[in-house]
């Protein structure tokens, strides 16, 4: 058994938190599960999942900016990092 399941996003780890509960494996205890996105539900379930909360909003607007300054000629490449938030709920613990 890994020590965690990263997911692809919140809506796998929700289901990998059932087939977990099926199966009688502990979470966070045995096995931890961390998700990506935040959505709504995540701090909800049992245990509350947690998640690394990436900002869709602020990375569409930034890519539509970078869009229309190709399309006017810009051409040197342009680097953006756009943050995130690690958000620690029950679902995962440390083994610090």
């Amino acid at each position: 058994m890994p020590d965690v399941i990263v997911t692809a996003n919140d809506i796998v780890a929700i289901g990998v938190l059932r087939a977990l509960h099926e199966q009688g494996v502990q979470v966070p205890e045995d096995v931890g599960v961390i998700g990506i996105n935040d959505i709504d539900i995540a701090k909800d379930l049992s245990p509350p999942l947690t998640t690394l909360k990436l900002y869709a909003e602020e990375m569409g607007q930034t890519a539509v900016m970078l869009l229309l300054e190709r399309m006017e000629g810009r051409e040197i490449e342009k680097k953006i990092t756009i943050g995130h938030r690690f958000i620690w709920r029950e679902s995962f613990k440390s083994n610090d």
